[in-house]
């Protein structure tokens, strides 16, 4: 192992500095950090300091090191899905009396440049942060926070433009004014969708009483309001519980868009068809039709799918029978499947296309601490008939696991599913090729995961134990670490090899947020992801050091 010596010269050039006094920052305590993970950099960010140091790492398994300087009273560090971004989320001074008191922010440090830091000014306080899976906006909202101003407007979206520069236009203000009150709980953004008027994508707005719908392409156009009950009539405190979007499919004969709801007391699924409009613009090309889908009990989950008969809205409702549905979304023809076990949760293994021509493998799982398996639907082996059931014996494979699942992971670049089990087991499943691994573990570990999706590593908080696992395959190789770790991130190296960085604090552990950890110092060892080892390794104590000296 070689140790690195950048931080202490930084350190030594400081206590030179401090026979004529110090930086404040020295005297600052830090309690906890955020970690963002790029694809080409770690990003540890410091709310003590109201900065992010980002760790590059370079053939030789040496860091670089910069800092980059962030908004005040940091509330939130959030890593795009594709890691190209890191999103922080400061709330600013708490009294903002002269010229250089800071309001809300949202930073932004992109994978590539990560040493700049773009700065959007908010207008007011908010505290939740939606992302768009495409990369082209994100929204900060309110969710279920009141803090703020003395006065705020919960149904008040910040809409920030990321593919344009930070100016007096760009973040927007967009209000939902909801016929009912409802204020915005969570946002979808679908994929493009076959409007009438062209393909493009909407965002879908969950309140705490209906769904709206906003074309962000289109900011002119008005909100479309989706009730999920008629409230002349129906008095229960219903509120969406859950989406599903089916894209439709153009040409001929074509399919228009179509928009589920589920919601959390009702036995009906509500199904929005997108259908074609009248009006002209400003007005939206598209107007909604419902239809009410009486399922017979509480959906838990809901999904559009593909059989060999056409696609289909699937809904899982583990009771009082445990049953899935099949709904035929143009005339409202049902099959259902009932299953051995209660299951709340339905995936497509591999995604729904909506122009698939045959049937999907559905992957059904609950968490609820009562079932010990998993099951995979095959959509393929679905009869031709406009109502009954269908033969589960002939199209449901069961999985018996040690133990309930306590959660799922999919990695869509190998179309993996990760399983854990309240039992500590670990499963790496192959839906398509119909392969199980099953892994054993000696307690609690944390997985992260390549940005390639073909091995993850696991480690155990606040122990000294660190492991690669090949997903294909599940073969596992030990790496020898004599520092216990609170985190690990993989990065590409400037060569474009990668290295593994694995974080160390002096109380290591983890806390209720999965990219916070807690500690006074922080210090990383450095390996070669591809060939792991700890004589080739490389190790950097208090890096949060570097870039305060003077």
């Amino acid at each position: 192992m070689v140790r690195g010596i950048g931080v202490f010269a930084a350190a030594g050039a400081a206590l030179l500095a401090a026979c004529g006094g110090r930086p404040a920052e020295w005297d600052a305590v830090p309690t906890s950090f955020y970690l963002g993970q790029l694809r080409d950099a770690a990003v540890l960010v410091d709310p003590a300091l109201n900065r992010a140091l980002v760790i590059t790492a370079r053939a030789d398994q040496t860091l670089g090191f910069s800092a980059v300087r962030l908004g005040k009273k940091i509330v939130s560090t959030t890593t795009s899905a594709d890691r190209h971004r890191v999103f922080v989320l400061s709330q600013g001074d708490e009294e903002r009396l002269r010229p250089t008191d800071e309001g809300p922010a949202l930073s932004v440090i992109e994978a590539g440049h990560a040493n700049q830091v773009k700065r959007y000014e908010l207008p007011d306080t908010r505290t939740s942060l939606a992302l768009d899976p495409a990369g082209r906006y994100a929204i900060v909202y309110a969710g279920d926070s009141t803090s703020g101003s003395i006065i705020n407007n919960p149904n008040e979206l910040i809409v920030v433009d990321l593919a344009a520069e930070p100016s007096a236009n760009n973040p927007t203000r967009r209000s939902l004014p909801s016929n009912i009150g409802g204020s915005p709980k969570n946002l979808t953004f679908t994929a493009p969708l076959h409007l009438p008027a062209g393909d493009r994508r909407l965002l879908v707005v969950e309140t705490d009483r209906d769904v709206m719908l906003l074309d962000l392409e289109h900011p002119e156009r008005p909100e479309v309001s989706l009730p999920v009950k008629d409230p002349r009539t129906d008095s229960r405190a219903l509120l969406p519980a859950g989406i599903a979007v089916d894209p439709g499919q153009a040409g001929s004969p074509g399919r228009f868009p179509a928009l589920a709801v589920r919601t959390n007391l009702d036995d009906n699924v509500i199904i929005y068809t997108l259908g074609p409009s009248d009006k002209n613009p400003p007005d939206n090309d598209f107007i909604p039709t419902p239809n009410a889908a009486v399922v017979g009990g509480v959906p838990s989950d809901i999904a559009f799918v593909n059989t060999n008969q056409g696609p289909r809205l699937a809904v899982m409702v583990p009771s009082p029978t445990p049953t899935g549905f099949l709904i035929k979304v143009d005339d409202n023809q049902t099959l259902s499947a009932r299953f051995t076990a209660g299951y709340q949760r339905i995936s497509p293994v591999a995604g729904f296309a909506s122009d698939g021509a045959t049937g999907d493998q559905l992957m059904l799982w609950s968490t609820d601490g009562r079932t010990n398996s998993i099951a995979f639907w095959d959509l393929d082996k679905v009869p031709n008939i406009p109502f009954g059931s269908i033969d589960t014996l002939k199209s449901v494979d069961t999985l018996n696991l040690n133990g309930s699942v306590a959660s799922v992971v999919s990695i869509p670049e190998r179309n993996l599913k990760i399983v854990e089990t309240t039992s500590r087991a670990l499963y790496v499943l192959d839906p398509e090729q119909h392969l199980t691994n099953a892994l054993s573990t000696s307690g609690k570990v944390t997985l992260r995961y390549s940005s390639e999706g073909d091995r993850a590593w696991a480690f155990a908080p606040s122990q000294k134990a660190l492991a690669r696992i090949e997903l294909a395959g599940a073969h596992i190789v030990a790496v020898d670490i004599d520092r216990p770790v609170a985190d690990v991130v993989e990065i590409e190296r400037s060569d474009g090899g990668r290295a593994l960085l694995a974080l160390h604090t002096i109380s290591a552990g983890s806390s209720s947020s999965p990219d916070q950890f807690a500690g006074p110092t922080v210090g990383v060892t450095v390996f070669d992801a591809l060939a792991p080892s700890a004589a080739q390794s490389r190790r950097y104590a208090a890096v949060l050091l570097e870039g305060l000296a003077p």
